[in-house]
């Protein structure tokens, strides 16, 4: 959600008054993505204490759909 919000930052800008493709919300879109990709919420994040509940063991499935 991070990454599309940035991308959402970035279009409402139009044309950036420096270089469009070295700018700050493109490297908060990548790093964000990064991070989404390899599911840092499972070390640094709640997720890994919301995989423990019993609701979520319950429902097979559902520890994806949270992180």
């Amino acid at each position: 959600m991070g990454a599309t919000q940035m991308v959402l930052f970035y279009l409402a800008q139009l044309w950036p008054e420096q270089n469009p493709f070295m700018e700050e919300h493109i490297v908060y879109i990548l790093l964000m993505a990064l991070l989404g990709a390899l599911g840092a919420g499972r070390f640094l994040g709640l997720d890994a204490i919301i995989e423990k509940w019993q609701p979520v063991r319950r429902v097979p499935g559902l520890e994806y759909a949270i992180g």
